[in-house]
């Protein structure tokens, strides 16, 4: 029987040695988890940022086909308020006329659209 109680208490100081994480442990874990989430925000953030980029390019390109594709009777509407746009048409040639697209995003960006009217 007392073989028996050694054996119990042998057991449990290594199970209370070997019971878990110390503070200091969580901490550092906590730490880095913050961090790591830290960078995948800002990551997130800029893939947001890139494809508004894009999106506002591609619907720019297609309000310029939009326009091209109204030409004479130019739908003005489909332009939103705070873009500035403009077209120019000179002739091509003695039966064709050639009409420049140009519309201005807010981010400085230009977006040009060109076609042949004969």
């Amino acid at each position: 029987m007392a073989d028996d109680l050694s054996q119990y208490r042998q057991h449990n100081r290594l199970a209370n040695h070997f019971a878990g994480f110390s503070l200091i442990e969580v901490l550092i874990a906590i730490l880095l988890f913050a961090i790591i989430l830290l960078g995948f925000t800002r990551y997130h953030h800029a893939l947001l940022a890139r494809h508004h980029q894009f999106y506002t390019q591609l619907r720019a390109e297609r309000i310029a086909f939009q326009l091209l594709d109204s030409y004479p009777n130019i739908a003005s509407h489909i332009v939103p308020t705070h873009w500035q746009y403009q077209i120019n048409s000179y002739s091509y040639s003695a039966q064709c006329t050639m009409v420049n697209v140009t519309i201005h995003l807010p981010n400085q960006k230009i977006i040009r659209q060109h076609r042949l009217f004969c």
